[in-house]
C-alpha cells in the first residue's frame, strides 16, 4: 500500500508539475516584426535580454512586410507588432481592427540613394533615370509622393524592380528607394563607397513610420498587458540610446553574420528618428494626432489615382491610435503625474 501510495503521489506531483510547466510556456507574448529582424528592432532585444518583459516570454517573428504584420494583427495571431504608420491607416479605413499604441518614426525614413559620383541630388535629378523600386513596399507610394511633390512625371522615369545596394553599385540602376539606416550605410560603412540621399521627409512626404500596433480586441480584453509592453519597450528604447553597443550585441547574437560597426551605424540613425525634439519632452513613441491627421490626408490624395489604396474618406485620426497607454507608462516611468 506504501509503495502504491508513494508511486500515486509521484504521478500526482509530476502530472501537477507538468501541468505548471504547460501553464508557463503559454504565458508569451507574440511580436510581429515589419520585416527580417532590423537594427530597429534591437532595442525590443535588449529589453528581452534584461528581463524587462518577465514573467512573459517574448517571441519574435519576422515577416514580409507592414501589409502581413496587418492580417496577423486583425485575425489575433500576434500579440503586437511593427508597422509602417501609412499602411495603419489605409488598414483601419478599410476596417481592419487595430490600432497604434506607440509611433516610433514620427518622420518618414524613405530615401532615394545614389552613389555620389552619379551626381543625383534632387528629386528633378531623376528624369530619365532608372530608379529602383519595390511596388509591393511602402517605400513605393512615398516615392510617387515625393514626383508630385516636385512636379517629376512617373513617365519620365524607368522604374525598375530592384532596389538593394548592389543594383546601385552595378549600375543596374541609377538611383533606388530604401530606408536611410540600411541600403545606404550598407554602402557607406560596409563598403566604404559615398552616396547621396533624398530624403522623403523633405520632399513632401507628410507621413509617421514604424509604429508599435496592437488590436482593439487586446486594448480592451488585456490593457496590463498593453501597459506591460510598453513599459519594456520603452525602457529598452531608453537603454538603446544609452547604450547601443549593449544593443548591438543583442541584435548580433540573434542575427548572425551581420558587422557590428554597420548595424551601430544603422542604430545610430534609427534613433535619430526615434528620438526627435519632442521625444525629448514626451517620451520616445509619443503620439501626435496632428501627425496621423496629415498621413491621412496625404493617402487620400491618392484615393483616385491608386485605387488599390481602397479609400472612400477620411474618419477622426483617433480611430487610428490610442495615445492613453504611453502616455501613461512614460508617466510612471519618469515618476510624472
Amino acid at each position: 500500500m506504501t509503495r502504491r501510495f508513494v508511486g500515486l503521489l509521484v504521478a500526482v506531483l509530476i502530472g501537477s508539475v507538468s501541468l505548471f510547466a504547460c501553464q508557463e510556456e503559454q504565458k508569451s507574448i507574440t511580436v510581429k516584426l515589419s520585416f527580417a529582424p532590423l537594427a530597429e528592432n534591437a532595442f525590443l532585444f535588449l529589453a528581452i535580454d534584461r528581463g524587462y518583459f518577465e514573467p512573459y516570454h517574448v517571441n519574435v517573428e519576422p515577416s514580409n512586410g507592414s501589409s502581413e504584420v496587418v492580417q496577423a494583427l486583425g485575425a489575433g495571431k500576434v500579440d503586437f507588432g511593427f508597422i509602417s504608420g501609412d499602411v495603419l491607416v489605409k488598414a483601419r479605413l478599410q476596417g481592419t481592427p487595430i490600432r497604434a499604441i506607440a509611433t516610433l518614426y514620427h518622420d518618414s525614413p524613405v530615401s532615394l540613394y545614389s552613389l555620389k559620383e552619379a551626381n543625383i541630388q534632387q528629386v528633378s535629378d531623376l528624369k530619365g533615370k532608372k530608379v529602383g523600386v519595390l511596388k509591393a513596399s511602402a517605400t513605393y507610394l512615398q516615392y510617387r509622393m515625393m514626383l508630385d511633390d516636385a512636379g517629376v512625371d512617373p513617365k519620365s522615369i524607368v522604374e525598375v524592380p530592384s532596389a538593394d545596394p548592389d543594383s546601385v553599385l552595378t549600375k543596374v540602376v541609377d538611383v533606388a528607394m530604401h530606408y536611410t539606416m540600411y541600403a545606404p550605410v550598407d554602402l557607406e560603412i560596409k563598403r566604404g563607397i559615398q552616396v547621396n540621399e533624398i530624403l522623403a521627409k523633405d520632399n513632401g512626404v507628410n507621413v509617421v513610420s514604424s509604429s508599435l500596433a496592437t488590436s482593439e480586441k487586446l486594448l480592451g480584453g488585456d490593457p496590463k498587458l498593453v501597459r506591460l509592453f510598453l513599459s519594456a519597450s520603452l525602457r529598452g528604447l531608453m537603454d538603446a540610446r544609452n547604450d547601443p553597443d549593449a544593443a548591438v550585441e543583442s541584435y548580433c547574437k540573434r542575427v548572425k553574420m551581420q558587422d557590428p560597426k554597420a548595424v551601430r551605424a544603422s542604430l545610430d540613425r534609427v534613433n535619430e528618428f526615434i528620438f526627435d525634439s519632442e521625444a525629448q519632452i514626451r517620451g520616445p513613441g509619443y503620439i501626435d494626432l496632428e501627425e496621423w491627421r496629415q498621413t491621412q490626408s496625404s493617402l487620400y490624395k491618392y484615393k483616385d489615382s491608386i485605387p488599390s489604396l481602397g479609400l472612400k474618406s477620411e474618419i477622426d485620426p483617433r480611430h487610428f491610435v490610442d495615445g492613453s497607454f504611453i502616455e501613461e507608462v512614460w508617466a510612471e516611468l519618469t515618476g510624472r503625474n
